[in-house]
């Protein structure tokens, strides 16, 4: 009888042990799916940034110059800017990297730095767009 009280005092605490691991697992998968989650919100307002400067800039008449910073991040990334000239009209793929990565596309009425290009950097803090008659675009870091 001794043996059978034991055994089941034994097994509650092992029982105890197994759910406390599986709620530490439980957390750290939460953890995980946060950091992931923080990091898409943050490369996503990257792309976003320089997706609406480049709209916001395409078919304004005269000569501009427009500076946009990047909100800050604490993780390393990098930014590719690759254009093409399709049937008079530009278009521009924006892949945000990090641990993850994010692309977006554009397509605008203007020219941008000739029409064919790809541009990337590591960290850069913001991006100048330039326009004179055709667009030239560069990322700042």
């Amino acid at each position: 009888m001794e043996n059978n009280g034991s055994a089941g005092f034994l097994l509650s605490k092992l029982g105890v042990a197994f759910a406390a691991i599986a709620f530490i697992g439980l957390a750290l998968s939460l953890n995980s799916f946060v950091d992931r989650t923080s990091e898409k919100e943050e490369l996503e307002l990257i792309a976003r940034n320089i997706i609406e400067s480049l709209e916001r800039i395409d078919g304004l008449p005269g000569e501009i110059e427009y500076l946009k910073d990047f909100a800050p991040i604490s993780r390393a990334f990098e930014v590719s800017l690759a254009g093409e000239l399709i049937n008079g009209f530009q278009l521009i793929s924006v892949r945000v990297s990090s641990k993850i990565e994010l692309e977006r596309s554009l397509i605008i009425s203007s020219v941008v730095n000739g029409g064919w290009f790809l541009i990337s950097k590591q960290n850069p803090r913001g991006i100048i767009i330039r326009q004179t008659g055709v667009i030239d675009l560069e990322l700042i870091g």
